[in-house]
């Protein structure tokens, strides 16, 4: 694929050792992630907020770090995984290290590669079944940990949230051969946006699926939305989403944020029902 040399980036370090362990993926080290922008275009991606610096547009103007397997292959040379044990993950909050354009570049699989000598554990979240085509590199690591991001199990909406994503039983495909191979794997149920995909039936669809195919466990968060770019983009794109979704009244407001009118999870907070039964009896079969 030819890059045009605005859209090109040197990654300066390719493996770097926290000041603390990250508790999201649970990892020591994080390798540099090789693109920056992501070509599924979540609707709701705070990687578009300003504070990221991520210029032009997010999902179609793909910064390529063509060199980050080799800054990762020397850091490795180096020792840096040396000094203490712990695993390594692969991914970034501006980015999804296995979105549309690594199919033609293969630059996360080449860095991959580079990181097996470490012999460490390693871990990554994505939302696209690309990340199957490495799974032979996984089985070289004393250990995998595969997260992967679904919201919501109904497909027009998550084409909707996540047009350039794969479908959401194509990633639940994914923690089912996660764990057929022996990796760990779960699914980041995040984030779940107020009036579109946080409901009970719908957390409990997500939540049955994930039993079905023998993951480790849900991890739900909220949506977070920065003032600025990135909580405009998604107010601008909420009335078709909150059309499909059905089951809200809900509006972000562009130039506050507030939600105006309540989602129906919070109606039947206010009517008194109980919330997360659905997801619970799922889970507890």
């Amino acid at each position: 694929m030819q890059l045009d040399e605005t859209r090109r980036a040197l990654a300066k370090t390719g493996l770097a050792r926290a000041a603390l362990p990250d508790t999201f993926l649970v990892s020591l080290y994080r390798a540099t992630a090789p693109y920056r922008g992501c070509g599924h275009g979540c609707r709701y991606c705070d990687g578009r907020a300003e504070k990221y610096y991520v210029d032009g547009d997010f999902e179609r103007d793909i910064i390529v770090r063509e060199n980050v397997a080799e800054a990762v292959a020397r850091d490795v040379a180096d020792g840096v995984a040396l000094r203490e044990s712990g695993a390594v993950a692969l991914g970034s909050g501006v980015t999804d290290v296995y979105q549309p354009i690594e199919k033609e570049l293969g630059l996360t699989r080449k860095t991959i590669e580079a990181l097996v000598p470490t012999g460490l554990p390693i871990g990554v979240l994505t939302k696209s079944d690309l990340v199957l085509r490495d799974f032979d590199l996984f089985a070289k690591f004393p250990a995998a940990f595969v997260a992967v991001t679904i919201t919501t199990m109904d497909e027009r909406l998550a084409a909707l949230l996540e047009p350039g994503a794969p479908p959401p039983e194509a990633r639940i495909e994914v923690i089912r051969r996660a764990r057929a191979a022996g990796f760990h794997a779960g699914i980041m149920a995040m984030p779940m946006c107020p009036g579109i995909d946080d409901d009970e039936e719908s957390f409990a669809r997500v939540a049955e699926a994930a039993k079905e195919a023998g993951a480790e466990f849900v991890y739900p968060g909220g949506v977070t939305l920065r003032p600025g770019r990135q909580k405009d983009f998604f107010s601008r794109s909420s009335t078709a989403i909150f059309r499909t979704a059905g089951n809200c009244t809900t509006n972000y407001s562009a130039k506050t944020g507030r939600r105006e009118c309540r989602s129906s999870s919070d109606r039947r907070r206010a009517n008194g029902a109980g919330t997360g039964c659905s997801a619970r009896k799922a889970l507890s079969r």
